[in-house]
């Protein structure tokens, strides 16, 4: 009984550095010369269709505070670009294994979404990493066309995002696979505008 209280508390804390909150301190957003969009303190780059907003949720987890950075760019209410970026504590990376953290996660963000359920999943490796899982959510009724498509990564105690959403209309995959597969990290060499 402690342990699943334990696992559901580490699950609301996930879900809660996932809910987008404003704040006033806003992370740099850089644009390198090839036109990818990124944080050097976030040290990632990816190919936004155009420049993200940036949100920072502080969340308090007992004595600590973890501080959730969202890049985020949308289309209407149609299709969402989004990455995000936290720092957690020890504690929660030693009392979880990665992949099961990130598949109860992404369990809880399906039906947070309103009734989707995951139909892939898939281990993958992404330079720089030591663990990466992706998933495509698809919603319970037939024949809704949506569809929500997320990378999870792990590097050191840091925990990426990466999620695009289409919650109507989905796009070719080209598109979905473009900003997907555009995410990785930034390297301080490449010039930034």
């Amino acid at each position: 009984m402690r342990n699943q209280l334990k696992k559901s508390n580490i699950c609301l804390l996930l879900i809660s550095l996932l809910l987008l909150s404003c704040s006033d301190e806003k992370p740099d957003i850089i644009q390198t010369k090839s036109g990818l969009f990124g944080s050097s303190d976030g040290r990632f780059l990816a190919k936004f269709p155009r420049e993200p907003s940036v949100r920072v949720q502080k969340t308090i987890w007992g004595a600590e505070t973890i501080e959730t950075v969202t890049f985020n760019t949308s289309f209407g209410d149609e299709h969402h670009y989004i990455i995000s970026y936290a720092d957690l504590p020890q504690a929660i990376v030693d009392s979880w294994e990665v992949e099961a953290m990130f598949d109860q996660s992404v369990k809880t963000l399906a039906a947070t979404f309103g009734n989707f359920s995951v139909n892939e999943r898939s281990v993958e490796q992404l330079p720089g990493f030591e663990k990466c899982v992706s998933y495509k959510l698809y919603p319970a009724t037939r024949g809704a066309n949506a569809m929500v498509s997320i990378r999870l990564a792990k590097k050191d105690l840091r925990i990426y995002t990466v999620a695009f959403a289409a919650l109507r209309r989905i796009p070719e995959k080209s598109k979905i696979n473009e900003f997907m597969e555009s995410f990785r990290l930034y390297e301080s060499k490449e010039a930034a505008n």
